[in-house]
């Protein structure tokens, strides 16, 4: 496990499986400032709504913040 998008996807599969969702890929998108973190998470069917998203952000933010 090399990379910081690696690290992030380890810290993060536990809660989105806990949460009932499959994560599909994590990696970071490079700005012309900064970078942005890109998360593709999917329900198991395949469907993912804004509300989805909006749970996932939540959670994904707790668990980066500790």
């Amino acid at each position: 496990m090399n990379s910081l998008a690696e690290k992030v996807q380890a810290a993060i599969t536990p809660s989105i499986a806990d949460m009932g969702y499959n994560l599909i890929q994590v990696k970071f998108m490079d700005g012309k400032s900064s970078q942005t973190l890109q998360i593709m998470a999917e329900w198991p069917d395949g469907r993912m709504g804004v509300e989805d998203c909006a749970m996932i952000s939540r959670q994904v933010s707790a668990v980066l913040d500790v």
